[in-house]
């Protein structure tokens, strides 16, 4: 009963809307509007204002909006007086235009209202992503030498109070190079000094992925979440080598103590005199050989049937907590020596494929050296000579791009391996996976020089991303741009900053809503367009069951989440209307178009065989997208 309600509640809401866009601008534009009907079907409750008569029908699934002159079969009959010069025939081609535009105009400011009050009053949002910097790119604005440092706080930005993240994007949206530097306050450091900064954003460009519509932006190059204590050796004979420390350790203590976070741990080691050794439990990653299927389990015998993965279920260590107030003893689950596995799945070039990691405790001893600062991650990793290895390979796909790519100095093999730590892109140096993958992916058809630290010295490689696809059977073949490679993968690579109470609610509501809508209505203008060229497979469509089975799922797991899947199908809904095809309500717009160009009205008669074309394939595409409703659910489609 939840899926039909939530349905009907959904496309009633939806469809209601767009036709009061038509019917007020078209009462505006003083077109005369026989009927607005809430529903379909016999009239359970009507009433007559005026002219116009208002319906609520038996059948909720949306609503509908009779004007004089819809239909152009009416210019060829009688016309009342009353509608003399009243017809939507009689208007210009721009008032039509703007009467069709209504409805796919009201899909997009529907949003707005379920965005706004849900972004201002509803329990997610009463605490956002404080102003802490968890870790800044060294390549970016914020990572230059005496800029941002990991654990500042965010105080002010060009004297505006700052207590949430979203106030620092809201900067970045509105940053115009012409005004100079944003001058930014922050604390720092344990005794919270406060220290003021000039940072000038960068301009930054980036390719969706799968869509491949370019976008640009302004970014400092900075991410607010911190990144746990997975370390990058950078070069041999430092104390963090002598140590026994290899590149892709996860730190997971320091003398007993919990280290969850990087800083914690480089804060951890800052924090004791040079000399000391300190004792340090580390949890050791490398790729291992995929799950075998059973036809490749018997050709290779019993010899691998007791090491594989498969055949020895996994120990799965659990997580301390996240939280570096909370101090915890190491979970007993995976004692020093004893291997665990984790996996995950993963795009390759032969589809979606299971990745496993051999992991492995191993308990080290590190000399504190010289040269330590709890103010400054990035003294204290020089003096240890380590990094963080967010920039670090974790797996390269055999048969991906990044396998393939090209060695630039003779004697070295071609192909980036696990281990390899990407330090720059086309010159451009970087150090956090985040930004590391947005270059990657930037602009695929150009290949890119990628320098990588390997065995504590530079080599350079050309790396052509790659296009990638796989075939799902509920929605057909989805393709996406890949370098096939993964950078520091594991479960909880990152660590969320302690949430702060959100101050200003209305302010944020506005912030985010521009956002996300702007954001929703990209994608959904490329993704329509993608049906159109043939990059989104017309099997992704959703027809009145899935819908259905979306909102109740939706509904079920909260208001919330059912509102954001509502304005997710409103701007679809939007854009969708204004493809130039006749019957909807980019047809009209088109027709009208045609006759402000050639400056005469397209006879009625032609307009009618329009019409009949476009319900033909308007027919046609409800019944394909009923054929894939059906198709998914008789092979048991499940969200």
């Amino acid at each position: 009963m939840i899926f039909v309600l939530s349905a009907l509640v959904l496309l009633g809401v939806l469809i209601t809307a767009h036709e009061l866009g038509h019917f007020l601008v078209a009462k505006l534009s003083n077109v005369r509007v026989h009927l607005f009907s809430i529903g379909f079907g016999k009239a359970l409750i009507k009433w007559r204002r005026g002219e116009t008569e208002y319906r609520i029908a038996q059948f909720p699934f949306g609503g509908y909006v009779q004007m004089a002159g819809q239909d152009p079969a009416e210019g060829d009959g009688p016309v009342d007086p009353a509608d003399v010069g009243r017809s939507l025939l009689d208007k210009p081609p721009i008032t039509r235009m703007l009467v069709y535009l209504a409805g796919p105009a009201m899909n997009v400011l529907l949003p707005f209202v379920i965005l706004i009050p849900l972004y201002s009053l509803a329990d997610p949002w009463d605490q956002v992503a404080p102003s802490v910097v968890g870790a800044v790119d060294r390549g970016m604005p914020a990572g230059a030498p005496g800029k941002l440092e990991t654990g500042d706080r965010i105080v002010s930005i060009d004297g505006e109070r700052i207590y949430g993240f979203w106030q620092t994007q809201k900067h970045l949206d509105a940053y115009d190079p012409a005004r100079g530097p944003l001058n930014i306050v922050v604390e720092r450091g344990p005794d919270r000094q406060r220290v003021e900064v000039a940072v000038s954003p960068r301009t930054w460009s980036e390719t969706h992925s799968m869509l491949r519509f370019g976008t640009e932006s302004y970014k400092m190059g900075f991410v607010v979440s911190f990144l746990a204590a997975d370390v990058a050796v950078l070069r041999p004979e430092t104390p963090a080598a002598n140590a026994g420390l290899m590149t892709l350790d996860r730190v997971l203590s320091a003398d007993g103590v919990v280290v969850p976070r990087y800083l914690d741990f480089v804060q951890a080691l800052a924090a004791r005199p040079a000399g000391t050794t300190v004792t340090l439990e580390v949890e050791r990653m490398t790729p291992s050989a995929p799950p075998m299927s059973a036809f490749e389990s018997l050709q290779r015998g019993p010899a691998a049937w007791g090491e594989h993965w498969p055949w020895r279920p996994p120990v799965l260590p659990k997580r301390v907590s996240e939280n570096p107030a909370v101090l915890a003893t190491l979970p007993p689950e995976a004692p020093p020596g004893v291997p665990t596995w984790r996996t995950m799945r993963s795009l390759t070039q032969e589809g979606l494929r299971t990745l496993v990691w051999k992991m492995e405790r191993q308990t080290l001893t590190l000399t504190v050296p010289a040269g330590l600062n709890p103010a400054s991650v990035h003294a204290s990793e020089e003096a240890l000579g380590l990094a963080h290895a967010s920039n670090c390979i974790s797996w390269v796909d055999p048969k991906g791009a990044a396998a393939r790519a090209v060695a630039q100095a003779p004697g070295t093999p071609d192909g980036l391996r696990a281990g390899d730590c990407i330090v720059d892109i086309d010159g451009t140096p970087h150090s956090l996976a985040d930004f590391i993958g947005m270059r990657l992916g930037d602009k695929p058809e150009n290949p890119k020089r990628v320098t990588v630290r390997r065995d504590g010295r530079e080599v350079a490689f050309m790396l052509e991303p790659a296009l990638v696809s796989w075939h799902d059977k509920n929605f057909g073949e989805t393709k996406q741009i890949d370098s096939g490679l993964l950078l520091a993968t594991r479960p909880d690579t990152f660590v969320e900053a302690e949430p702060v109470p959100n101050e200003d609610r209305l302010a944020f509501a506005w912030q985010r809503t521009g956002s996300d809508v702007a954001d929703k209505l990209r994608e959904t203008v490329f993704s329509v367009i993608g049906l159109f060229s043939g990059d989104v497979s017309p099997k992704q469509l959703s027809g009145p069951l899935t819908i259905a089975y979306l909102a109740g799922k939706q509904a079920e797991a909260g208001l919330v989440q059912f509102l954001q899947l509502m304005v997710v199908i409103s701007l679809g809904l939007a854009i969708f209307n204004l493809v130039p095809m006749p019957g909807l309500d980019g047809g009209h717009i088109m027709v009208a178009g045609i006759e402000m160009i050639i400056r005469r009205r397209v006879p009625a008669v032609v307009q009618r065989r329009i019409q009949a074309v476009g319900f033909g394939v308007i027919f046609f595409l409800i019944l394909f997208v009923l054929t894939q409703d059906v198709g998914r659910f008789l092979r048991g489609f499940a969200f």
